[in-house]
């Protein structure tokens, strides 16, 4: 149900073209909808009309996050940390934007302090787990994932994830507690059933 928003604050913008409050929130919804060209072009203008205005300094973060130009993202979050040192929604952004350019150390900087803010957050820990175990802090990486089930029990990919981590240490009895329990929460998990079978063949069970 974009499309009523979209038109009521169109009317505002095109009544007044300085209204960069209503030129932000189409950006918004362009984004909602996908439509990056369309989000880009309304952040621009307003932008232009307000160089500091953060809903629309963060928006064109995600912007250029959702369309992988993440060394560009990250010049709008730190633009936005700027403005409001304390902005979650900026650190959490700077944290994804470096670990999909490969600095984990970074990352894992900036995932720290999203959890001085939110300290019961599970995807937060999950995305550092998976920023310690692509450094090879495979032991901080499995830290990081039993915090994650502990706070959500449903989270497959986690499960996973930590089977892979023992696994890579040579700990094939719990690897198959959690391949199994992926398998578990999600039957048709592939990569979890090759993954067991390859522990399986690894300690000798065969059949």
């Amino acid at each position: 149900m974009l499309e009523p928003a979209l038109k009521h604050y169109k009317y505002v913008r095109d009544n007044d073209k300085k209204n960069y409050k209503a030129c932000c929130q189409i950006a918004i919804l362009y984004l909602a909808k996908e439509d990056y060209e369309s989000s880009a072009e309304y952040l621009k203008k307003c932008l232009q009309t307000k160089p500091n205005y953060l809903p629309a300094v963060l928006t064109m973060g995600d912007l250029l996050s959702e369309s992988d130009n993440f060394e560009t993202a990250i010049k709008y979050y730190n633009q936005a940390l700027a403005l409001k040192p304390t902005e979650k929604r900026a650190i959490l952004g700077l944290a994804h934007a470096y670990y999909e350019c490969g600095n984990m150390d970074v990352a894992l900087s900036y995932y720290k302090r999203v959890l001085k803010y939110e300290t019961k957050n599970a995807d937060v820990f999950y995305s550092m787990g998976n920023a310690y175990y692509m450094a090879g802090y495979h032991e901080q990486a499995i830290l990081c994932y039993q915090k994650t089930i502990k706070l959500d029990p449903s989270k497959a990919e986690c499960f996973y994830n930590l089977g892979n981590a023992y696994c890579n240490d040579g700990k094939y009895i719990e690897a198959i507690q959690f391949y199994l329990r992926t398998i578990d929460l999600d039957p048709l998990h592939d990569p979890a059933f090759y993954n067991l079978g390859y522990v399986y063949h690894m300690t000798g069970h065969f059949e």
